[in-house]
């Protein structure tokens, strides 16, 4: 029996709207939120969207928080569902080129054939992600900022981590968190400074990332992949 070719199909994202979410949301992902992103930004930023919210009691916060939710969730579902119906039409256009694209500059393969994407009102800081999985989290609704790029840049931390559980250790990764959490948002800029999509890609770090600006000269003389285990050849010593 002759070998039949199996055709590689490029992944799809699925857009998501789902309410159960948003609790799950709050309760599993606030704690690495502000450990990441700092306990004085994160507490101006949830203050920001919902006045009075914040608490240093994570229990306390996240009741509040769901409070809010429960009182405003046929506003917040309404506009979620008109969001998502404007932005998959916009990602409908990008999709295909930009998995392709993704593997070509990376020189990886996408290693999940679907991929999920909540809109999340919950999700005060724009955008997150699984990091060991195949699901990203954006909020369309907050007035800064362009949730298309935010899926741009949600998916592309997915391919680096793909990467690094691939070929790394779960001892050491866990060992690494935050410094590969560090490295991940300097190297999502790698291939979407690349793309060649029709989409202006800015260069984005966070300010709490320093010295950045070496590991960005090498964006033009070394492959993504070089760049990830050179850097990471100096933690192992």
């Amino acid at each position: 029996m002759k070998n039949k070719l199996i055709k590689y199909r490029l992944p799809k994202l699925y857009f998501l709207v789902d309410c159960k979410k948003e609790f799950w949301f709050i309760k599993n992902k606030y704690r690495d939120a502000q450990k990441l992103i700092g306990k004085k930004k994160f507490s101006n930023i949830i203050n920001f969207n919902i006045p009075e919210t914040y608490s240093d009691n994570h229990k306390q916060m996240v009741k509040n928080i769901s409070l809010h939710l429960k009182n405003q969730q046929h506003n917040i579902l309404y506009n979620l569902l008109k969001q998502k119906n404007i932005y998959q039409k916009k990602w409908r256009l990008f999709e295909k080129n930009f998995f392709n694209q993704m593997e070509v500059i990376t020189g990886l393969t996408w290693k999940n054939k679907t991929y999920a994407l909540y809109f999340l009102y919950s999700c005060f800081w724009g955008g997150d992600y699984d990091e060991n999985g195949n699901i990203i989290y954006v909020n369309p609704l907050l007035k800064q900022g362009d949730p298309l790029y935010v899926i741009f840049h949600e998916l592309s931390h997915i391919l680096f981590w793909e990467y690094i559980y691939d070929n790394y250790s779960k001892k050491f990764i866990s060992q690494n968190h935050f410094w590969l959490w560090k490295l991940s948002e300097i190297m999502v800029n790698y291939p979407l400074s690349k793309l060649t999509i029709n989409y202006k890609f800015p260069l984005i770090i966070p300010p709490n990332i320093k010295n950045a600006d070496n590991i960005i000269r090498k964006f033009s003389t070394m492959s993504f992949c070089d760049i990830i285990n050179k850097e990471l050849k100096k933690r192992r010593g």
